[in-house]
């Protein structure tokens, strides 16, 4: 299996700078980007969901933002990287913010709404998309799906 970055290079034709080459390989438990506006930081945590559901059978990845709005923009986002892996994005027909590969992985989008995010186990990957707005309820909605990973998780909190 290809590294995020060479996987992003070759298969999305995203060419990532050293920093964000240096997220794309992190295999960190926790990260936060503090970056610029317009670094690329949707497009380094997008590729990373891709990479992570396309090479990886079964996983689940969970994208949370503040809105559903901004949650469906990022899997909107990740949907278009999907197509350029030649696979038409479909929805996992249990959300409604969600992408399930050939290999039923999924990326799955939340609301910003602390009591409609729970149930979710066994995830591979959570990205939270402006951590900053993001209520401390549903914060501590979703730090269960944490406990019992199946594989390392890296939880990208972008702050703006």
């Amino acid at each position: 299996m290809p590294d995020a970055v060479a996987f992003a290079r070759k298969w999305l034709g995203f060419e990532p700078d050293d920093r964000q080459a240096e997220v794309l390989l992190s295999e960190s438990k926790r990260g936060i980007l503090n970056c610029t506006g317009q670094w690329g930081k949707s497009t380094v945590a997008a590729a990373k969901a891709v990479h992570r559901a396309f090479t990886r059978p079964k996983c689940l990845v969970i994208v949370a933002s503040p809105s559903h709005r901004q949650s469906a923009e990022f899997v909107r986002k990740a949907a278009g990287m999907v197509q350029m892996l030649g696979i038409t994005p479909r929805g996992d027909g249990a959300n409604d913010i969600s992408i399930e590969l050939p290999n039923k992985s999924r990326i799955v989008g939340l609301p910003g709404v602390e009591g409609t995010v729970r149930g979710f186990s066994a995830v591979s990957l959570m990205l939270i998309d402006e951590a900053s707005r993001v209520h401390d309820l549903m914060y501590q909605a979703l730090r269960p799906m944490l406990a019992r990973p199946v594989d390392p998780i890296f939880a990208v909190t972008t702050l703006g």
